[in-house]
């Protein structure tokens, strides 16, 4: 690799580890050089065949300009590539980056996404709302009260910005019931979200790459098993979209924006066939690994992007699927829940076929899938 002009990936762990071992997979496939920065001891991925791949592990939660500094000057004494890239892997690492991407840029390190504003625009729930309503594809209608305690459930809470001004990422809260409705006003300050209809239908992901020259690839799952609360994908299937007019009506935004990098919007579409949209993240997500699965060439877009010679992956195979194991047993454990978002009967049919194909239960990675089994 020495003298080689194509860059090398950095990838932060302890975060999005199903995302982060979808990366590691892809460019080991393609022999692209790449180093993990490690969180602590107990990094789920330091159990895998790419334990060997980690440079060092972070000092503390916060992020430092010196340990990434430290972590590229070892990633090219080790694989002798000059530049490096951030892969964007968790809203966190992202936000935080931000301020930092000149320094960065200044020792041969930058980070894969748009320009900040860009970024706000799409990542933000509420700033996302008023993108979607230029757009055409309008998100699920504001319910307006004086109390919150006045709102019928069930409802979403969506925050208003992703970071708090304690530093902490903010979620959105599904509210299902009294209970929640009583818990959620207790547990979390309600200042800083608003509340939206909740709106039932089919959930999909759309996903994208968009490259630096405007090339767009992209594909599609069907969301069928979630954990409770809106919280993680655990079953989904490589379905194309129905209506490709709405996916290209995004794909055609992005690029007219200038947006670059991976991004995935949630749409929900609804028994008359509308598509309302949820929410975007401009940033890798969970079920990365369906995309290699499938072909649906989104990993080889980004790496070819980045200057490495990658081979066309082949014809998607609709039909694949995504399944994390370790999800369902821990919303189990902790009693969130599964949401199912297809008929039952249908959906559990679904996950027995796809237990062999869990993220984690591969050759590359038995360990991983145990430990993962094993947490609370």
């Amino acid at each position: 690799m020495a003298g080689s002009k194509a860059p090398g990936f950095l990838l932060f762990s302890g975060a999005n580890d199903r995302a982060l071992i979808a990366l590691c997979r892809g460019m080991s496939k393609y022999a692209v050089p790449f180093g993990l920065i490690g969180r602590g001891k107990g990094d789920l991925l330091k159990r895998s065949r790419y334990g060997s791949k980690y440079l060092l592990d972070r000092t503390s939660e916060t992020l430092h300009f010196e340990e990434i500094q430290a972590a590229a000057a070892k990633a090219r004494s080790v694989h002798g590539v000059d530049e490096w890239v951030i892969c964007p892997t968790s809203e966190y690492l992202n936000l935080v980056l931000f301020p930092m991407r000149d320094r960065l840029a200044a020792i041969g390190v930058t980070v894969a996404t748009c320009d900040e504003r860009l970024y706000g625009r799409l990542s933000e729930k509420a700033a996302f709302r008023s993108y979607c309503v230029q757009l055409g594809v309008p998100p699920p209608r504001i319910v307006e009260a004086t109390e919150l305690r006045d709102i019928d459930v069930p409802f979403v809470a969506k925050p208003r910005i992703n970071l708090s001004a304690s530093g902490r990422i903010l979620y959105p809260y599904l509210v299902r019931d009294g209970r929640e409705k009583d818990i959620f006003i207790q547990e979390i300050a309600t200042t800083d979200y608003y509340v939206e209809e909740f709106v039932v239908g089919e959930s999909w992901y759309l996903l994208y790459y968009i490259a630096a020259d405007g090339t767009i690839t992209q594909g599609a799952q069907r969301n069928l098993l979630q954990q409770g609360k809106g919280k993680s994908i655990v079953l989904a299937r490589a379905q194309a979209y129905p209506d490709q007019r709405i996916a290209d009506l995004f794909a055609d935004r992005f690029r007219f924006d200038g947006y670059r990098g991976f991004i995935m919007v949630e749409v929900r579409r609804t028994g008359e066939g509308r598509a309302v949209t949820i929410e975007a993240n401009p940033r890798c997500w969970g079920p990365l690994q369906l995309t290699l699965d499938a072909n649906m060439g989104l990993v080889e877009a980004f790496l070819a992007d980045h200057g490495h010679p990658i081979p066309d992956p082949g014809p998607v195979r609709w039909g694949r699927h995504y399944c994390w194991s370790g999800g369902v047993v821990q919303a189990w454990r902790s009693r969130m829940g599964l949401d199912g978002h297809d008929r039952m009967h249908l959906v559990w049919l679904s996950l027995v076929r796809a237990l062999r194909t869990d993220v984690f239960a591969r050759r590359d990675a038995w360990a991983c899938f145990r430990a993962d089994l094993c947490k609370t």
